[in-house]
């Protein structure tokens, strides 16, 4: 089994028991509203160092009618579950420097609209954020092999 698949596999056990520890004891059909409750996890990203996994996990907030994102981390055991980005606006796309000690990714912090998409940066250890850049209508991130 590849690193990735272990680390998803250990995921799904912490966010079970997330899911789990909440779940009351009346039952009902499931319905829109149960599936915009559910946080969704996304874009797992294994750190060059093999361990721990960068992954987004996106909720909505039915007042704002949005949804929003942010980036966390998790060791491949499935320990160490932790928050990287908490912003109003969406965090996503994370991606690992070539030496695990920072990730990029893109931000709406400057404003809602996809045209104001930047590239942020934040030291893994300690937790320094700073803006990478300013580029607009970014909508992607990828790293280069060199």
């Amino acid at each position: 089994m590849n690193r990735l698949s272990g680390a998803l596999i250990a995921l799904s056990f912490v966010l079970h028991g997330c899911v789990v520890a909440t779940a009351g004891p009346e039952t009902h059909p499931f319905s829109i509203h149960d599936m915009l409750a559910m946080d969704r996890i996304s874009d797992p990203q294994v750190s060059p160092k093999g361990n721990p996994v960068l992954f987004g996990v996106s909720v909505t907030d039915l007042a704002a009618n949005k949804r929003r994102s942010d980036l966390w981390t998790v060791n491949i055991n499935g320990t160490e579950l932790r928050r990287l980005t908490s912003h109003p606006d969406s965090d996503t796309q994370g991606r690992w420097s070539p030496d695990g000690q920072k990730v990029y990714f893109l931000s709406t912090r400057s404003g809602s609209s996809p045209a104001y998409t930047q590239i942020m940066c934040i030291s893994v250890d300690p937790l320094l954020k700073k803006r990478c850049g300013r580029p607009r209508g970014t909508h992607t991130v990828s790293k280069s092999p060199n």
